[in-house]
């Protein structure tokens, strides 16, 4: 799913919330843990800024998480 500008603080907590690995991933195929504790450190809020250049996809580890993170960026886009 690509990924549009969100609420950040509720996507931290949806991604916080995840049993796997949340990737946000450019179409180049660089990739970003973010819910890693690096992300987390270092903040989404300057990646967000980043990525309103580029295409973001949202990979989840588990498809339940998958399932959740897509649902919550549903009501997000356009």
């Amino acid at each position: 799913m690509k990924l549009r500008p969100v609420d950040i603080d509720q996507f931290r907590v949806i991604i916080q919330s995840c049993s796997g690995q949340v990737c946000l991933t450019t179409a180049e195929g660089d990739r970003l843990v973010a819910n890693s504790d690096l992300c987390r450190k270092v903040g989404l809020d300057l990646f967000f800024t980043v990525a309103q250049k580029l295409d973001i996809f949202i990979d989840c580890e588990n498809q339940q998480d998958q399932r959740r993170v897509e649902s919550f960026l549903v009501q997000f886009s356009c």
